[in-house]
């Protein structure tokens, strides 16, 4: 009643599934308790029988009451690690029962061995005198290591000497391979598990997280489209901007440095973000995120667009660089009236003349030289044309 009060709209309460569930709850147990005894008292019934039949049959209701037992839900959600526990208990049940079972062959397989080696002694009629007590047996001494002292203590007392060794020879080799291995690979299995389920856990609250932080700071109407100045925006105007990328680990510098990767399409052009794809991005930049084979062949992509775009970017500029000189060369021999290619071939000729005369000039200064005096150390761009002409031909 005080919960159906506090509504301030009361058609909204039928709204509430755990409201819904308590009002039937309450309702059965009301008429439980008071109208079913009133009719009975009015039909003249003391056993719960009569005109109604046999109503006790409704109290097996009364188990409905456990499923009140689902409002621990609510109190696990706000208890990731107990969740986190449930949730690996829940995953390692399958590996435990793997480990349980080649645990109950491997007693099995040494109870029949100790019930056939000490029948009729007392150590058998003691402790192995069928084979499933012989697992019980084991399963207590050997195992959980209940009272392994008692019964060495009896295999020593009761056996002869080869009898004896043979008896604890078995018996700690089974100890070795159950309570140490097996038991210690079962805890080890479950600790994987659960491990393996936390981080998943993890990861999903780091998503949840991001993902609300990153809506408090994006307008719902510009969620569909984030565009590169948007988001610098937002980084540079907003310090919880700052405040969301410490708590999720991701280092602002590295945003800002590949800001123009994010926001780049693989064609050079300006890409546009939607709202899951900046949260993908951004928990993709986290400094505890180790790189896949996805990210490297994702990488390796962007790389080879990169240089593809720019080889063609190359060859584009040299064509069009080649296109504007053959434009100019036929402009100036127009405007000078001259045959076709003849600044071409009268520029050929300059730069040829020149390194004739150059060579020349070395060939008689060296006839010029005594012998023995050192010659002149011209280098082979001596031999190049001057500036002058490359300004001709040109």
């Amino acid at each position: 009643l005080i919960r159906f009060l506090s509504f301030r709209v009361k058609k909204t309460a039928l709204g509430d599934p755990w409201f819904v569930f308590d009002s039937f709850m309450v309702l059965m147990m009301v008429t439980e308790t008071w109208l079913l005894v009133i009719i009975f008292a009015c039909i003249g019934s003391s056993n719960g029988s009569g005109g109604l039949g046999n109503a006790s049959i409704l109290r097996i209701l009364r188990l409905l009451r456990l499923s009140r037992m689902m409002r621990m839900v609510r109190l696990l959600r706000s208890m990731p690690e107990l969740m986190i526990l449930i949730k690996g208990i829940a995953a390692a049940i399958r590996s435990v029962a793997f480990t349980i079972f080649l645990l109950l062959v491997m007693i099995y397989i040494y109870a029949i061995i100790f019930v056939q080696l000490t029948r009729g002694s007392l150590l058998g009629d003691t402790y192995f005198p069928s084979v499933p007590d012989g697992m019980h047996t084991l399963l207590l001494d050997g195992v959980l290591v209940d009272s392994l002292g008692g019964l060495i203590d009896t295999i020593i007392d009761n056996s002869s000497f080869l009898e004896a060794m043979l008896y604890l020879f078995l018996l700690y080799m089974f100890v070795l391979l159950a309570a140490v291995t097996m038991m210690n690979m079962l805890i080890g299995v479950v600790c994987e598990v659960v491990s393996a389920v936390s981080e998943c856990e993890h990861e999903e609250m780091t998503l949840l997280f991001m993902k609300s932080g990153l809506e408090e700071l994006i307008p719902p109407e510009d969620q569909t489209e984030i565009t590169k100045e948007k988001f610098l925006d937002i980084l540079h105007n907003d310090h919880r901007a700052a405040d969301l990328l410490e708590e999720v680990e991701v280092k602002m510098e590295s945003i800002l440095d590949l800001i123009d990767t994010i926001f780049t399409s693989e064609d050079g052009k300006a890409k546009v973000l939607e709202f899951p794809d900046l949260v993908k991005v951004m928990l993709n930049f986290r400094s505890t995120k180790v790189a896949t084979f996805a990210d490297i062949t994702g990488l390796r992509k962007s790389m080879s667009a990169r240089v593809d775009r720019s080889e063609a970017e190359k060859s584009n500029t040299l064509w069009q660089l080649e296109a504007t000189i053959k434009s100019l060369s036929e402009v100036i021999e127009t405007a000078a009236k001259v045959e076709k290619g003849t600044i071409e071939r009268m520029a050929k000729e300059a730069v040829q003349a020149e390194r004739e005369a150059l060579a020349r000039a070395l060939s008689q200064e060296a006839d010029l030289q005594p012998k023995g005096a050192p010659t002149s150390r011209t280098s082979k761009q001596d031999l190049s044309p001057s500036p002058s002409l490359l300004g001709v031909s040109a």
